[in-house]
């Protein structure tokens, strides 16, 4: 499912930078929209492989800190890199809206 999540915001990106010169006003304020969107569904795919991984399927939410599987360096600071390429994808799109 991880790749699926991945793939899809990222075709779409495509096609709206391809498409860039032709878009509205509107349409370009969307694009604010769509990077956040992209950026809920990675942290979200991000915390859902991370919690499998570390728990299975069966496990608490609130994984961290738990007796399941940990990687190298622990899960908080993998969890803070992944937040933070979140975030960088959110206000990425802040500038993606504006007309060129």
């Amino acid at each position: 499912m991880l790749p699926l999540c991945v793939a899809v915001p990222l075709i779409a990106g495509e096609v709206i930078r391809s498409h860039a010169t032709g878009l509205a006003r509107l349409e370009r304020a969307a694009i604010s929209v769509l990077f956040a969107a992209a950026a809920a569904v990675q942290a979200l795919c991000f915390y859902a492989a991370s919690r499998f991984a570390a728990v299975g399927a069966d496990g608490p939410w609130w994984f961290l800190g738990g007796d399941g599987w940990s990687p190298p360096l622990g899960w908080a600071i993998w969890l803070v890199v992944a937040a933070v390429g979140v975030v960088l994808l959110a206000v990425a799109g802040l500038g993606r809206g504006k007309a060129a």
